[in-house]
């Protein structure tokens, strides 16, 4: 595993901050959405953080799988806290480690917001 360059995050103030662009995250997803010319049965969201665009995700495609990562493990316990009911699943992992062991061909979009 790739080693952080970010030794510690704070998901409490990453939620708090990244929450207020809930609506454009939903609305850039959205614009993603009206360019694809097919459903998403398989979606990955890479460094997915406290789950924010993953929810996005959800919203817009709500029959894909959806499986967002994070290689922070308080990210992704945060993520799972927050959203504990929603259908998606959250891994801790670094991306490179994530893709080399992910099935080829498996995932209809791989999204990435964000990553430091």
């Amino acid at each position: 595993m790739t080693q952080k360059t970010i030794s510690h995050f704070y998901p409490d103030t990453y939620y708090k901050l990244f929450s207020l662009f809930n609506s454009y995250d939903k609305k850039l997803i959205g614009v993603l959405k009206s360019l694809l010319d097919f459903e998403p049965a398989r979606i990955l969201d890479l460094a997915c953080g406290v789950g924010l665009s993953t929810m996005a995700l959800r919203a817009n495609f709500p029959n894909a799988r959806i499986t967002g990562v994070d290689i922070d493990s308080d990210m992704i316990e945060f993520a799972q806290k927050t959203f504990p009911s929603s259908d998606v699943e959250f891994q801790c992992s670094e991306i490179s480690d994530t893709l080399t062991h992910f099935p080829e061909n498996s995932a209809d979009i791989v999204f990435v917001k964000s990553a430091y």
